[in-house]
Formats: structure tokens, sequence, C-alpha cells
């Protein structure tokens, strides 16, 4: 039990991290839960429900990356809301990412700031219907968002910290991240 314990909150703090950062924090918090037995679909359920905080930890750690962004319109919020109650979970934030640079122009770390806020209402949206199923795993996931809002802090920090470097990323300290983004 202790060990369970143990490998969720490493998976929520990890995948909160990496949903900051670059996206696919799923993929250890869904794995995470299948390892300590969930079923599939419950594991997603709770994933989905454990994760939310760490969009909102993420969002307020790039503040900064926001400021002046006050004359945008409310649409993409909302869209987001929407495209989360329409199903649109299955579209990656990567994708996302890549949109909101054609649509609004603006810097990697500027985008990935909106990515968070937008992250987050896709997010509101599906759980809002997943914590009505009653097959979200209520200890697990609050057990896991406590660890994923802290992974979502250090990632949209470290999100800050990068910065675009030709094609790929740099850190200010001269380490290059193993993660390149094609943006052709």
């Amino acid at each position: 039990m202790l060990g369970e314990i143990g490998l969720l909150t490493l998976a929520g703090l990890a995948a909160g991290f990496v949903n900051a950062v670059a996206s696919g924090g799923t993929l250890i918090s869904f794995s995470a839960l299948v390892a300590i037995g969930l079923p599939p679909v419950v594991a997603n359920l709770t994933s989905t429900v454990a994760l939310l905080p760490a969009y909102l930890g993420a969002t307020v750690a790039q503040r900064e990356d926001l400021q002046g962004q006050q004359q945008r319109p409310g649409w993409l919020f909302l869209s987001a809301v929407a495209g989360g109650m329409t199903g649109a979970m299955l579209l990656l934030h990567v994708i996302l990412l890549a949109v909101l640079s054609l649509v609004l122009g603006e810097s990697l770390t500027r985008l990935n700031g909106w990515k968070q806020i937008l992250a987050l209402g896709i997010n509101v949206a599906a759980a809002a219907f997943f914590v009505v199923s009653g097959e979200v795993v209520w200890p697990i996931a609050l057990g896991m968002a406590i660890a994923s809002v802290v992974g979502g802090l250090l990632g949209g920090k470290f999100a800050r910290a990068v910065k675009p470097h030709g094609g790929g990323f740099s850190c200010p300290t001269g380490h290059h991240l193993l993660a390149t983004v094609v943006t052709d």
C-alpha cells in the first residue's frame, strides 16, 4: 500500500511537470493507475481529474508570460471549454500549441502560457463529466492532484526558463533539452 502511494505521488508530480513543459503527462499517471490495478476506463477518468490542478499550477507559474494579454478575447478559453465538452480531449495539447502559434503569432513561452490556460479549460469540462460518472477513485485522484499541482508549478517555472534557440530549446544555463519542436 505504501509503495502504491509513493508510486502514485511520483506519477502525479511527474505528470504535472511533463504536462506543463510539453504535454503527455497522462501517459505517466494513466500507466501508474493501471499498474496498481485500476481498470483502464477508471484509470483514465481518475487521471484526468487528478491532473486538473496541474494546469492551474502551471498557469500560475507562467502568469508573467501572459502579462499584456488581457486584450485577448475570452473566446480562446471558452472555445477550450466547449471543445472539452464535445470530446476534443482527443486533440493533443502539442497540436493546441501549434494552432495557437498560427493564430496568435506570439513567443513560444507566451504560447505555452496560453496552452496552460486552454488545457485547464478543456480538462475542467471533461472532468465535470467524469466527476458525475461515479467512476473516479477519489482518494487516489485527490492524492495525485496534490502532487500534480506541485509538478505543474515546477514545470511551469521550468517552461518559463526555457528560451527558444535554433531548432529546439536551450535553458539559460546552456543545457539543451532533448526535445525539438518542429515548427515548419
